[in-house]
């Protein structure tokens, strides 16, 4: 419980997920972040050199420079991917940034994707469920994916595609977008309370489990760590 603890006191830039492979529960997890309100750019990688691994692309606007793709990763202008390449723009907004809108306002939504390998689903994302997609039982390595939005409530809305091709580590092809936020609306998702009940739910297990179980050279160091959980708890439980 470390990752939303730390996100909620503002103390991560970026979530990383999927090193080594795809797992739905690191998915989830972030988005449970995402739901409460935290904006959290999305970043993958491998901690050795490999050749088709997963990895984080950032929009460096132009010119290619360590610095712009820094900056690109911290404001969350991202897509991570084993392979396929995956664009996002929301009423003409790209990843990493915010919409300012009334509730009620409709919105386009446009995907774009190209990919070595055949992709067979692609999916449009808001607050954590699916809103859009697109099948393609043969597989395809370009496409188009669009559709209309009317918003109710402040939020976030990413891509993700995924199909039963393997790239050469034998894993399933995937990539996932950087969320597009959604604000001004003055309304609260659904998805935002139930994400942070589970968060209060969950870092509370984790209270327990640094009590009873974890191992520290002395109280006091435990008692740190357990002041530090409840600050994000009650951040959580704040939205609730």
């Amino acid at each position: 419980m470390e990752a939303p603890v730390a996100a909620a006191l503002g103390k991560v830039h970026a979530m990383n997920l999927f090193d080594p492979f795809w797992t739905d529960i690191e998915y989830l997890y972030w988005y449970h972040m995402l739901n409460t309100g935290i904006k959290m750019p999305v970043s993958t990688g491998s901690d050795w050199f490999v050749s088709s691994a997963n990895r984080v692309y950032s929009q460096t606007n132009g010119g290619f420079a360590y610095e712009s793709w820094l900056d690109g990763i911290r404001t969350g202008k991202t897509f991570i991917t084993n392979g396929p390449a995956l664009f996002l723009s929301v009423a003409g907004q790209e990843p990493g940034d915010t919409i300012e809108l009334e509730k009620g306002t409709k919105i386009p939504i446009h995907v774009n994707w190209n990919s070595h390998h055949a992709i067979e689903r692609v999916e449009i994302v808001q607050n954590g469920k699916v809103i859009a997609l697109r099948d393609f039982p043969a597989g395809v390595t370009v496409g188009h994916l669009e559709t209309e939005l009317v918003i109710e409530s402040d939020g976030w809305i990413g891509a993700r595609l995924g199909s039963g091709s393997r790239d050469s580590f034998n894993q399933p092809i995937w990539a996932h977008t950087s969320p597009v936020y959604l604000r001004g609306t003055g309304a609260q998702s659904e998805a935002s309370v139930e994400s942070a009940k589970f968060y209060t739910d969950q870092i509370g297990e984790g209270i327990n489990w640094v009590k009873t179980k974890g191992r520290f050279y002395t109280d006091a160091q435990r008692k740190e760590v357990v002041d530090l959980f409840k600050q994000g708890q009650d951040w959580y439980r704040n939205l609730i």
